[in-house]
């Protein structure tokens, strides 16, 4: 061996080397394993995507709510389950009675007035797979993200999150298979039973919102004040592909229609024009995007303007709900729509 050689920097040289060559791998790997999910205050698309993915994969009613609680785990949101009285299949003619699950959050605000926001949480492998079954779980995945999100404000009203069993939209109804709307109908029981119907000021149900075309219907069962300040507010917030200034006036069928019938008239339902995508598309985050954001943002503005109305009038509550809101803008109503029982959204 020659000592002459400098060995000995020789072999820092190497080390280094090898050091040098490993460090973008493994600083890649640190800061993927580092990377934490958004806060509970940040509205997360992504996160609603992903919470659509996992709520398909789940094998039944149970796992789905299971999934629902889990997540809600880490928030002060209230949780529970409900169990209502109800009729599993009575739509397609086979009749079996059952008890209803429904998964319900609260966070308690200023008011014990309630703002209730609904999805459906009900598995339909029966008809619906892959990216089909993601977009028909959507609004329950999108109501998790804003439990989350609002769990971290202060609130002028108690607002309930109510993930609903049995309430189950077809694909299509070429077969004569009509929507099943037995848990809102129960659960809508249930609250006029123990009076809570009349503490509801706002109800809000998220349907099918998921998709990279999506436009929300203007469904002529919802509350006229407060459907349009969705679309106003979509329009100031630049998403005027998903809340058209010309959308034509429909009537959706879901699980607003219940609680409406139960006597709550300022009811907003969120749902796609159409049937459900045929293109095999997953959930589009965008469209995800649009409705969450611009959901948090009207109903932190009608809560405002109704703790408004609280503070200084002395009108009823059904007055003041419906006649103290600003004139909406779009498009002429029908001048005598038809009944929300009629016809449907989804063919």
């Amino acid at each position: 061996m020659d000592r002459s050689f400098p060995w000995g920097r020789f072999l820092l040289l190497v080390v280094v080397g090898a050091l040098a060559c490993e460090s973008p791998k493994t600083a890649s790997e640190t800061a993927s394993s580092d990377t934490a999910p958004p806060p509970l205050g940040v509205f997360s698309a992504t996160r609603v995507s992903a919470d659509a993915a996992a709520l398909a994969s789940q094998t039944s009613n149970d796992a789905l709510r299971s999934y629902v609680a889990s997540q809600l785990a880490s928030t002060a949101l209230s949780v529970q389950t409900v169990e209502t009285p109800g009729v599993q299949g009575a739509g397609a003619g086979v009749a079996e009675a059952r008890t209803w699950k429904h998964l319900v959050a609260t966070a308690h605000g200023a008011s014990p007035d309630l703002f209730v926001l609904v999805a459906r949480l009900d598995e339909a492998r029966a008809t619906l797979s892959g990216p089909a079954l993601e977009e028909d779980l959507s609004g329950a995945a999108l109501l998790l993200e804003l439990a989350r999100f609002l769990s971290t404000r202060s609130l002028p009203y108690t607002t309930r999150f109510v993930w609903l069993e049995g309430d189950v939209l077809p694909w299509a109804d070429e077969n004569g298979v009509q929507p099943e709307f037995g848990g809102s109908e129960s659960l809508a029981t249930r609250m006029s039973e123990n009076g809570e119907i009349s503490r509801v000021r706002l109800l809000v149900a998220f349907d099918r919102v998921c998709r990279k075309d999506l436009r929300v219907a203007r469904d002529l069962g919802s509350h006229r004040v407060y459907r349009e300040d969705f679309f106003n507010t979509g329009a100031r917030a630049g998403w005027l592909q998903v809340f058209p200034r010309n959308q034509e006036y429909e009537t959706v069928e879901a699980s607003h229609l219940a609680f409406r019938n139960a006597g709550v008239r300022s009811v907003v339902v969120l749902s796609a024009v159409g049937g459900l995508p045929s293109d095999g598309h997953a959930c589009a985050p965008q469209s995800l995007e649009a409705v969450g954001t611009v959901a948090l943002d009207t109903i932190d503005t009608i809560g405002r303007r109704l703790a408004k109305i609280d503070r200084f009038s002395k009108t009823p509550l059904a007055a003041a709900t419906e006649d103290a809101s600003p004139t909406p803008v779009g498009p002429a109503e029908p001048p005598s729509a038809p009944p929300a029982e009629t016809g449907t959204a989804h063919p």
